[in-house]
């Protein structure tokens, strides 16, 4: 359990387990499944659920909206505040994303980042953004989430250090969303 763990943005208050839950994305797709959620807080004293699960995306061939794609894991981080709730992070876990390191994986992302239909964000200001918050996390042109040993069994303590990563690495990226849609 990761009961108050404090990460740079927000306090975790209480992580809420597994839960079904569901989220769509800007394509109009959903990934239903098992998350596991985390009541969290921010220094304004709001208070929200971050959602992080691991799903398996479909194959499709010749999809009049998807067109050709190859069926993978994607790693979703969620945030639901009550009144909204949608996908912060989709993450391929590919080789392009997760890189093997003698006995461990390293997780990473280059800071790619939409604003639902209204198109990509420039991922230098994204990258920037988390710099300035998380410069550990920043290494050349990746944002490195975090690294965990390549074992059978991994357990939430295993990777605390990735999931208040994952938790904060979103909840920039919808900071950044944010100023992205004023300006």
């Amino acid at each position: 359990m990761l009961n108050s763990q404090q990460t740079k943005k927000v306090k975790i208050i209480e992580d809420l387990g597994v839960v079904p839950f569901s989220f769509g994305n800007a394509s109009g797709g959903t990934w239903e499944g098992l998350y596991r959620g985390f009541l969290v807080e921010n220094f304004e004293k709001n208070k929200f659920t971050v959602y992080i699960t691991i799903l398996s995306s479909a194959k499709t061939l010749n999809h009049q909206h998807y067109g050709n794609r190859l069926g993978q894991s994607t790693l979703i981080v969620a945030i639901d505040d009550g009144i909204k709730s949608h996908n912060s992070l989709q993450l391929s876990l590919n080789l392009k994303y997760v890189k093997k390191n003698k006995n461990n994986f390293v997780l990473t992302h280059k800071g790619d980042a939409t604003v639902g239909k209204n198109g990509r964000i420039p991922r230098k200001i994204v990258c920037s953004r988390v710099a300035e918050i998380m410069p550990e996390i920043c290494s050349n042109e990746d944002i490195e989430l975090g690294t965990f040993e390549i074992k059978e069994d991994l357990n939430i303590l295993d990777i605390e250090s990735i999931v208040c990563n994952l938790v904060d690495y979103a909840i920039i990226r919808d900071e950044v969303r944010k100023t992205f849609v004023k300006a």
